[in-house]
């Protein structure tokens, strides 16, 4: 960030929401969503390993709140 940014604050909740619904976007992307008869499709999956939105918004939530809770101990 520029010294001439003023940044913004916003909660820890409002963060984990913002990054859970940027997460969704990009599962939307990748699943070539034009359309809302693909939507399921694109969050859910049904090849190969791949892990789907609610798994991988359940491990983004905790990868968060583990770097907040390390942040918080080191002050």
């Amino acid at each position: 960030m520029s010294k001439n940014d003023k940044g913004i604050k916003i909660s820890l909740q409002e963060y984990i929401e913002l990054r859970i619904r940027d997460l969704k976007l990009n599962f939307l992307e990748l699943g070539g969503v034009d359309n809302w008869s693909n939507y399921g499709e694109a969050l859910y999956p049904s090849f190969g390993d791949s892990k789907d939105y609610d798994e991988e918004a359940r491990e983004l939530e905790q990868i968060i709140l583990n770097k907040y809770m390390e942040a918080d101990k080191n002050e």
